[in-house]
């Protein structure tokens, strides 16, 4: 977590999102659970699931416990923040529809990559991934994207806080090899990922900027290697990722 101002945190605000965030990724836990995830005494870590329970967010079936419903709220509330990002949903679902594969629109967030919208075609493979997940921006064809619409200096030091951890064998991890790739992005205008995120799976990507030519975020389009060969990998899909991303931005400046 990075500083405000180098001001200290509030620790039990910290803590409660710690909380949470082990819950997410447990199907449901007991007090003894949290209190060994979060290395809490037991009767701390019942204080924080019973207060998140008392507020809403947390529900609990016998003894155990889960987030609640009104994260969606949340969700949906930072969704509609932007009405550009009505616009992008709708281009994710016809990028979906057009070429039978998982379509995506993501945004750089505090230096990660988020799916903020997913829309699955008919031939689309199901992976782990979903809307709200965080990600590193150098391992997915659309992190790269924004990474090349940014400043030399803004790449620097995303650089000096983030390392380039694999997420496959294929991930580029290497800096140098990194500039190489985004300076390839610069002059193609879109990016790619070889089985960088997800082994077997490709994927294409460019940015779409807003009425004022800031970087909205970045639609990527990916499917199984069996599928995406390289005539269809090299040429088509850039080519529609392309067009896709100039429709939008021509809606979003001519509403």
């Amino acid at each position: 977590m990075r500083k405000e101002n180098n001001q200290e945190p509030i620790k039990s605000v910290v803590t409660a999102f710690e909380v949470l965030e082990i819950m997410q990724n447990c199907n449901g836990l007991t007090v003894s659970d949290l209190s060994r995830e979060a290395e809490l005494p037991k009767s701390t870590a019942y204080r924080y699931l019973s207060t998140l329970k008392d507020c809403g967010y947390v529900v609990k079936s016998n003894n155990s416990y889960n987030l609640g419903m009104r994260f969606l709220d949340f969700g949906e509330h930072a969704c509609s923040r932007n009405p550009n990002y009505e616009l992008a949903k709708r281009k994710t679902r016809e990028l979906a529809q057009k070429t039978k594969e998982r379509a995506h629109f993501i945004i750089e967030e505090h230096g990660l990559a988020t799916y903020v919208f997913m829309q699955m075609g008919e031939n689309a493979v199901r992976t782990n991934r979903r809307v709200g997940q965080r990600e590193k921006l150098h391992s997915t064809a659309a992190g790269k994207a924004i990474m090349a619409a940014w400043s030399d200096r803004e790449i620097e030091q995303y650089l000096e806080t983030f390392s380039l951890d694999p997420q496959t064998p294929y991930t580029i991890t290497d800096q140098d090899a990194l500039w190489a790739e985004i300076k390839i992005i610069r002059e193609q205008k879109f990016a790619r990922n070889n089985q960088e995120n997800l082994r077997e799976i490709r994927a294409v990507a460019t940015v779409v900027r807003d009425e004022n030519d800031d970087v909205l975020g970045a639609l990527s389009i990916s499917g199984p290697i069996s599928r995406v060969e390289d005539t269809w990998y090299e040429d088509k899909l850039p080519s529609i990722i392309l067009e896709a991303a100039t429709e939008l931005e021509f809606s979003i400046r001519y509403p």
